[in-house]
């Protein structure tokens, strides 16, 4: 979902001083003189025994950063707390340290079982204690070589999300509990009695609702802008094979070289508005590329079109400035038509040249690489081919441009051998994968 892209902080608090950093998003103010007293009353009520507090305006809350005897640290007895108000004095958020051996065991059984297990792991975790009705979340770090990766445990091990390469400085802001209102929370109540809310997005005249429901699953709701539900995606794995419909599996299975259920990456069942429903079934092909098949109940279909997706025209569905900056120097006139997270990164459907094409960002939104399907390919290329022996094995291709290079994903046969191809747009073979 979207929206877990982590904004920098300047709430910074040293062991034993009231330092405080400078940034002009901050009004810092160190003591606590031009803290509302409502504020002021709720910490102290909330926190008595805290120590070495400082205080920093963060738009519209008070942020309070101290340090709090807890019986969880053995070395000085202290843990590192930040705090959210509103001006109101209002509580919102705590986030706290804790050591990783001292996570819920739903949480560590989670990650054991997940495919960051044998991934080296920091060994404090971020815990974000928040009110109402949202989600207590339990944030990992990990790194394998240069990559770093969060993720987003609620308190009973379900993942909600992963952000590869977000900001260090992260202060968790965009967390700050939200609830639904009007018609929205009461299509919740109805459809999901006993949910629990993760987080809430209101951008582009549409809100999206992500939410846990009573039996452990995550969905995203959206409404638009009249508070009217238009669809509901609800994530699956691997594991959950069995809370699949048969039939769906079925025609899964009966598809043209289904590489068996060990492939299956992703399931996630879309609801619309208008009754129907289908599955989306992301696989991972022979050269390890991820590869789609929808599938509703009279079979395999073509990529369905979702209510309130625009089709063309205008700026589409929101995104961050950073991003949308980047979509217009590199593709001048695109449309956004959808955006998601896949395995940690930020994924921008666009619309460009009458080709549809996805863009890849991390967690500090930088961009990672743009790909897409083209039908010709330059005769660089043909004859790098036709010069090397090989035969085509498929007539759709992928061209993919990073930062630093772009190449075509050719597939073909020498012989009985079928490999792939990554080709430079002037005939240079960048590397060749065989299928083994």
């Amino acid at each position: 979902m979207k929206k877990f892209l982590l904004l920098c902080t300047c709430a910074c608090t040293l062991l034993g001083s009231l330092a405080s950093c400078n940034n002009d998003d901050h009004n810092n103010t160190g003591a606590a003189g031009d803290i509302p007293e409502a504020v002021l009353q709720e910490f102290n009520t909330l926190y008595p025994n805290a120590s070495n507090v400082s205080w920093t305006k963060r738009d519209d809350h008070a942020v309070a950063n101290f340090y709090l005897d807890t019986t969880t640290r053995s070395a000085n007895n202290k843990t590192n707390h930040t705090a959210w108000f509103e001006w109101n004095g209002k509580w919102g958020m705590t986030e706290i340290e804790i050591a990783f051996d001292n996570l819920p065991q739903a949480v560590k059984d989670a990650f054991q079982a997940s495919n960051y297990a044998d991934w080296q792991v920091d060994r404090e975790v971020d815990v974000l204690r928040r009110n109402n009705d949202n989600e207590t979340l339990y944030v990992i770090e990990v790194s394998q070589g240069e990559t770093d990766v969060d993720l987003y445990y609620t308190e009973d091990g379900i993942l909600v999300n992963e952000i590869v390469d977000a900001d260090d400085d992260k202060d968790y802001h965009e967390f700050l509990p939200q609830q639904p209102t009007g018609n929205i929370t009461s299509w919740l109540n109805e459809r999901y009695p006993g949910h629990r809310i993760v987080d809430i997005d209101r951008e582009n005249n549409s809100t999206e609702v992500e939410i846990i429901t009573a039996d452990g699953m995550k969905c995203e709701v959206l409404f638009d802008s009249n508070q009217q539900w238009l669809y509901t995606k609800t994530d699956y794995s691997r594991r959950n094979l069995s809370q699949v419909p048969e039939n769906i599996l079925a025609f899964l299975r009966g598809t043209d070289n289904y590489p068996g259920d060990q492939a299956i990456d992703d399931i996630e069942k879309y609801e619309l508005n208008d009754g129907s429903s289908f599955y989306c079934f992301e696989l991972e092909s022979r050269y390890d590329d991820d590869y789609t098949i929808y599938i509703n109940e009279t079979g395999v279909i073509s990529k369905p079109i979702l209510p309130n997706l625009p089709a063309g025209g205008g700026d589409g569905i929101a995104v961050e400035d950073a991003i949308r900056k980047v979509i217009d120097e590199r593709y001048p006139g695109a449309t956004v038509i959808e955006k998601d997270y896949d395995d940690g990164y930020l994924e921008i459907t666009i619309r460009h040249d009458n080709l549809v094409k996805e863009l890849q960002f991390n967690g500090r939104n930088e961009w990672i690489r743009s790909e897409w399907e083209v039908r010709q390919l330059p005769d660089a290329v043909t004859s790098a081919i036709e010069q090397g022996n090989y035969t085509l094995d498929d007539r759709e291709f992928d061209y993919v441009e990073t930062a630093s290079e772009s190449w075509y994903e050719v597939e073909v046969r020498q012989g009985r051998q079928e490999m792939k191809l990554y080709i430079a747009p002037d005939g240079n073979i960048l590397r060749t994968e065989y299928d083994d």
